[in-house]
């Protein structure tokens, strides 16, 4: 169940899991823009460099922008991000390096994201070096094409991450990732 926290009287600020996720890793996810590109997911069998535009998050709650804590949470920074690549957007899951330079994330779609976090003054200000690619599956598929292709949730311990998938209810490891990346198979 989302998390609740107080607001203006007769209003309640709902934050779902992804939102507390975004709000942890100090990035709101944007739509994609407005104008798309050529690609489509199914396109997407290799690593791409894109763009990725970040205009700054002054705020959590819209309704409430002075409210700036959250239980032991405290809002400093987010981004709201748009790109004009189409398979850009849907992130669930989100993961940072320990020294805060890199991110790592995945779509709803089964496309890796990855970025180096560009910051000012302990703000951040944006993403560069931002790379999409498709999560490639055992048998060296993209999942996009499979009843694997709804990735939910990320994390990376000790350079082997690990990837769960909805709706299947499966979890995939890519046990060398510190090393091939976004290139690596996944593995039940």
């Amino acid at each position: 169940a989302p998390a609740q926290f107080a607001s203006p009287p007769g209003h309640r600020v709902r934050l779902s899991r992804r939102s507390v996720l975004a709000a942890l890793a100090g990035i709101a996810v944007g739509g994609v823009a407005a104008g798309r590109s050529a690609w489509s997911r199914a396109d997407l069998r290799e690593p791409v460099a894109i763009e990725i535009k970040a205009e700054p998050l002054e705020a959590l709650a819209i309704e409430e922008p002075e409210h700036r804590r959250f239980g032991e949470l405290h809002f400093r920074s987010g981004l709201i991000l748009s790109s004009p690549f189409e398979a850009f957007g849907g992130l669930s899951g989100l993961w940072r390096s320990r020294d805060g330079r890199s991110l790592v994330g995945i779509t709803d779609r089964a496309c890796w994201l990855t970025a180096q976090i560009v910051s000012s003054d302990g703000r951040l200000t944006g993403l560069r070096n931002a790379v999409m690619a498709p999560i490639i599956g055992a048998s060296g598929e993209p999942l996009s094409g499979t009843h694997h292709f709804d990735t939910e949730s990320l994390t990376i311990v000790r350079g082997v991450a690990y990837i769960g998938v909805e709706r299947k209810h499966a979890v995939f490891q890519f046990p060398s990732f510190d090393r091939d990346a976004v290139k690596g198979r996944a593995r039940p």
